[in-house]
């Protein structure tokens, strides 16, 4: 059994989280702290936050303290190894308003690289499998542009704030792209994130 600490700072203090599911400063709580005051400062109470590329679930254990018992969480995750930390933080925490959905986010869906499972925010927008979101987390590894064109028809109805690590020069400059024929104003900051607000 992994050891599991309390988070010492931020929302999530008293949280549980398994030592060694990732960097050190996540359950000391000074994980990505600029980041982390960012996103805190605009989740609201009810409201509906994605995670794509949710990893262990830093963000999702943050965004589910955020938007409190009214709100909802959707998790995002397809990596076997993260997905076992996901769901033994959102259980061991009891954070009954997280959803976890096993699969990669990109521009279709099908089944990508190592046979796993990809999902278009836009097919599932709409297909109506899920509703509006009011924030969206993208961290996925240099794939953020694919995630993005993906997502284009949801960002342009429903017009979400969007947090989106970029991983290069190229994945960065290729999001920048999409989002220029959308209607959102983008801040850089920490150098490679992006905050994108709806106009």
């Amino acid at each position: 059994m992994s050891l599991a600490l309390p988070i010492l700072r931020g929302p999530q203090r008293g949280l549980r989280w398994i030592v060694g599911s990732g960097s050190l400063r996540c359950w000391l709580g000074t994980y990505e702290h600029d980041k982390r005051l960012r996103f805190t400062a605009l989740v609201r109470d009810a409201d509906v936050v994605f995670d794509v590329g949710a990893h262990a679930g830093y963000y999702t254990l943050l965004a589910s303290v955020l938007v409190g018992d009214q709100g909802a969480v959707v998790a995002f995750e397809p990596g076997p190894g993260n997905l076992r930390y996901l769901r033994r933080h959102v259980r061991m925490n009891h954070r009954r308003n997280v959803t976890i959905v096993e699969a990669a986010i990109s521009d279709r869906s099908g089944t990508g690289r190592f046979l796993v499972d990809t999902l278009s925010l836009d097919d599932l927008w709409e297909g109506g499998q899920i509703g509006a979101p009011d924030v969206v987390n993208i961290d996925v590894e240099g794939r953020e542009d694919r995630v993005i064109r993906g997502a284009r028809h949801m960002l342009r109805d429903a017009h979400p704030v969007v947090f989106l690590a970029t991983h290069g020069a190229e994945a960065r400059q290729a999001c920048l792209d999409l989002l220029a024929g959308l209607p959102y104003v983008v801040e850089t900051f920490a150098g490679c994130e992006l905050i994108c607000r709806p106009i």
